[in-house]
């Protein structure tokens, strides 16, 4: 499925980026005071956005039948390394495009072609922009006897509270 400016199936169109709360660099600690750093870690200057955590893992791992195992050094900096990765994937930057579609668009059809959880790809052709995201929100406006959705497609930009969540 596709929405294109260009091919009339989206109008309006608004993109957003927001690189407010994403970030690249991980430093994760251990309790002896270790730190790896996981993560873009050629970048520099204000490409470099870093953040840092307590590992929550540790050398010795309960095993499925009771036993404990303690972890070679290579293996313990992999766990906390995978660890590090994981927080990092929570804190990507932030695309969303918005736009508007008629209800009954000849081209697409909202509940046959797409519904809300779909993915699909939105362009602006002016703008070079072409993402494959989700269909996150729509609302329907009833004006002058014409019925307008608007559609969110992608991650909405993360209020002020669940910034404050992030943190």
């Amino acid at each position: 499925m596709q929405f294109d400016d260009t091919q009339e199936t989206i109008a309006n169109v608004e993109y957003t980026e927001s690189i407010r709360d994403e970030k690249n660099v991980m430093y994760i600690e251990d309790g002896e005071g270790v730190v790896l750093e996981v993560g873009t870690t050629m970048g520099s200057g204000f490409r470099r956005r870093e953040d840092g955590m307590k590992a929550t893992s540790s050398k010795t791992v309960q095993n499925d039948d009771g036993t404990t195992t303690e972890l070679t050094s290579a293996q313990y900096a992999a766990n906390k390394r995978t660890e590090a990765r994981k927080e990092l994937e929570k804190k990507k930057k932030t695309e969303s495009i918005e736009g508007e579609t008629e209800i009954e668009n000849a081209l697409l059809a909202y509940g046959k072609d797409y519904t809300l959880g779909d993915i699909v790809t939105a362009k602006k052709e002016a703008w070079g922009i072409g993402l494959d995201v989700r269909v996150t929100e729509e609302t329907e406006k009833h004006k002058n006897g014409n019925i307008t959705r608007k559609l969110t497609l992608g991650s909405p930009l993360p209020t002020l509270a669940e910034r404050i969540k992030m943190r």
